[in-house]
């Protein structure tokens, strides 16, 4: 999704496959359990493996 008056090219895209899963969860454990302090126990779950996560 761009907007054509930013001047970012925002890509937002599907994980697909081992390598965005482990870059989706390492961006989530720098900015929510370190950045944030939320514990690892209520950041990562269960629902992780069957949920849909995106890059952006």
């Amino acid at each position: 999704m761009a907007d054509s008056d930013s001047p970012f090219d925002l890509r937002i895209v599907p994980v697909q496959g081992d390598g965005d899963l482990a870059s989706a969860l390492a961006i989530r454990e720098i900015v929510f359990i370190e950045e944030q302090r939320v514990p690892e126990g209520l950041e990562r779950d269960a629902e992780d493996a069957k949920a849909f996560h995106v890059l952006a």
